[in-house]
């Protein structure tokens, strides 16, 4: 719709095309969470282009940020878009593959519909399924203390983001303000807390308006292999178990249904930044098995779908799961588990 979105790229010294990753976040493209587990620097280690995107309405981009109203299926397809455009970059190969967690996972999963043909596989850390029901209200209440502390301290940002569209508007484009009607129109003057005034405004029993957040409703038309990548003691542990088993069981193709993966170990939300992270909850100490080489488990994955090497990926069991108190990593076949108990 003619937005500019900023976007860094980190790309081998040797030039070239190469397979892309792609994050697109709301917390900074220079400060991206693929940066704090060094994710970024290791893939162009290993011959990836990298491209790091701050979404609509964050830091250096343009337009009005509303959470993940532009990234989904409807009107504004900012992840579609990125994905095709980068697919056609000097530094790209043709072949994308998608990275993130927590609102960058989420940035993936409304992506997934839309299916760009460039895309070839995501991996998604921490991600919803139904963002109505594990974000912004659980059993019909309201989330207060997640989403009035987060939502006004990003607002700020976005405020930020306004303010600085506004200086250039009136210091540069002005003629172009005056042409714009009905007068105000123009997105530089939007509300930038107009998304929270809606989101307590809209009960969760308001289906109509929750349903561009709602990706349960559209895994048939899924057609991208997945590493679901989550962790126990997250807030969105339900909905990667549900993602991996909707689109397992619905996906657009056998090839898709078969290509999803489950990963879960012991952690809470966020990204793999240390060996103390990944062992410890709190007083918890799960010990040396819960530490893995998650970056290892990233080029893993892409070296598979974007460069075609035999990894083991096909092999290996579809779910990978940490046993809390047993300590150990268990291997499944399929969700539930055979011979699961319920107790």
């Amino acid at each position: 719709d003619g937005t500019r979105l900023a976007t860094d790229f980190y790309a081998p010294d040797s030039g070239g095309r190469f397979p892309l990753v792609l994050e697109r976040t709301p917390y900074n493209k220079e400060n991206a969470p693929m940066m704090w587990s060094h994710t970024h620097t290791h893939l162009v280690e290993q011959g990836y282009a990298v491209a790091i995107q701050d979404t609509r309405g964050r830091f250096a981009s343009e337009g009005v940020w509303y959470p993940l109203l532009d990234d989904g299926w409807g009107k504004n397809q900012d992840g579609f878009d990125t994905v095709k455009w980068l697919s056609q970059h000097t530094l790209c190969n043709g072949l994308i593959g998608t990275f993130g967690g927590s609102y960058s996972g989420n940035t993936q999963y409304l992506m997934a519909p839309t299916r760009p043909p460039a895309l070839k596989c995501m991996f998604v850390r921490e991600g919803s399924a139904d963002l109505t029901e594990e974000w912004i209200y659980h059993g019909g209440a309201f989330e207060l203390g997640l989403n009035l502390h987060w939502g006004t301290k990003e607002t700020i940002s976005a405020l930020a983001n306004r303010i600085n569209c506004l200086t250039r508007a009136v210091e540069e484009d002005l003629e172009e303000l005056y042409k714009q009607l009905p007068l105000l129109s123009s997105s530089v003057y939007a509300d930038p807390f107009q998304w929270l005034k809606d989101f307590v405004s809209h009960p969760p029993e308001d289906s109509a308006f929750w349903e561009p957040w709602n990706l349960s409703h559209h895994y048939a038309e899924i057609d991208t292999p997945i590493l679901h990548f989550g962790s126990w003691y997250d807030l969105f542990v339900r909905a990667t178990i549900a993602n991996f088993a909707g689109i397992a069981q619905k996906g657009l193709t056998l090839k898709t249904k078969n290509s999803q993966r489950l990963f879960i170990g012991p952690w809470m939300h966020g990204p793999m930044v240390s060996e103390e992270f990944m062992r410890r909850v709190g007083e918890l100490d799960f010990g040396p098995e819960a530490i893995i080489d998650f970056n290892g488990l990233v080029q893993k994955w892409f070296d598979h779908w974007l460069k075609g090497i035999d990894t083991g990926v096909s092999a290996e069991k579809p779910i990978t799961l940490f046993t809390m108190g047993e300590n150990t990593w268990q291997h499944l076949s399929e969700w539930p588990p055979s011979d699961v108990k319920n107790v």
